[in-house]
């Protein structure tokens, strides 16, 4: 469904410009978090996506929840928590639930990333999305193993996690072969299109992004379910839920 919508937008956008594919300098795309996608080792996908809003894990989160030792032992873990939505459960869930289908799986993605997959045929995140699995470390930016390690001790799902990407730097190019399947009647792609794992990976860095846009003339807009502030410290105790992400720029959360 993905990728067939990303035919039609690219069919639309070049039917309503002068513009041609061969104009097009680099890709970046931008999605949904915590949704679950799983490959395997031909990079199929093994099953139905597990989408954020799916609450059918409720159950398995909170085992997890308690598990890893409550509130405050994983925040001191990931520099944040896990509630139902975030990825964590949707692994765990399919571990236990459809044992068959958890075996085949080589590669655990995000939404977004696999789309940038299916355009580069690499399997990549980014700090940002990462940020809303559960399984990553958002003070360190790296893959949280005593998470991962809770969720699946076989290791399976430590061994699929993708390279962690700067969003500020390509990760691949436009396929050959897509490159040809996504051709219009204005032309054809130019070769080694960049791909980049988005300038804001979801929408609620927007706003976090839309300060240093101003300075450039750019204008980013977003419309979220969920409200966010933007602070150079993370925070470790709260009396209300704060979920913390990791932003697009190395140097800063």
């Amino acid at each position: 469904m993905w990728i067939t919508a990303l035919r039609q937008a690219l069919k639309g956008l070049f039917a309503q410009t002068t513009r041609s594919p061969a104009d097009v300098s680099a890709i970046a795309v931008s999605g949904q978090q915590h949704g679950l996608v799983m490959l395997d080792d031909s990079g199929t996908v093994v099953r139905n996506v597990k989408l954020w809003n799916d609450t059918e894990t409720t159950a398995v989160n909170e085992v997890l929840f308690y598990s890893a030792g409550g509130e405050k032992r994983i925040r001191s873990l990931i520099g944040t928590t896990i509630p139902v939505g975030f990825t964590a459960s949707k692994v765990a869930w399919v571990r236990q639930h459809e044992p068959d289908i958890y075996q085949r799986v080589q590669h655990v993605l995000l939404p977004h990333d696999y789309v940038n997959y299916w355009l580069t045929g690499e399997y990549v995140t980014d700090a940002g999305e990462a940020s809303g699995t559960g399984y990553f470390d958002v003070l360190s930016r790296t893959w949280s193993w005593h998470m991962a390690d809770l969720i699946d001790p076989t290791g399976r799902l430590e061994r699929s996690l993708p390279r962690i990407a700067s969003s500020l730097e390509p990760i691949g190019t436009v396929r050959p072969e897509w490159r040809q399947s996504l051709a219009s009647r204005r032309g054809r792609w130019s070769p080694a299109v960049p791909v980049t794992t988005s300038w804001v990976p979801w929408n609620g860095q927007c706003g976090g992004r839309a300060r240093d846009a101003r300075s450039r003339n750019i204008r980013p807009f977003s419309t979220s379910t969920q409200k966010s502030w933007h602070s150079p410290s993370i925070p470790v105790s709260t009396s209300f839920v704060v979920w913390t992400v990791r932003g697009c720029r190395p140097s800063r959360p």
